[in-house]
């Protein structure tokens, strides 16, 4: 499971490691500071899986927009930043 890097002194734990402990965590009923004392593992790399494994498991962020009326359309999309995406058909 985990490996010790060298002079170190951190242990290395693959993706496939991280998956079962995220998992574990999520069934236990402890809290996340209890939890990773137990499995000597930081509460900061805990949530980083936590959060990364949901991100992935959720997929890319798509909507499906609802077909509008008639032939022409024009769309506007404030992605924040300043940054203006606009379509227009027709």
């Amino acid at each position: 499971m985990a490996r010790r890097s060298q002079g170190t002194g951190r242990v290395g734990r693959s993706r496939s490691d991280w998956e079962r402990l995220v998992g574990a965590y999520e069934q236990s009923e402890l809290t996340r500071k209890a939890f990773c004392a137990e499995r000597s593992i930081s509460v900061g790399s805990l949530d980083y899986w936590r959060g990364k494994l949901r991100r992935e498991a959720a997929g890319p962020g798509f909507i499906e927009l609802p077909a509008m009326g008639g032939s022409a359309w024009d769309m506007e999309i404030e992605l924040g930043g300043g940054v203006v995406v606009r379509m227009r058909r027709g």
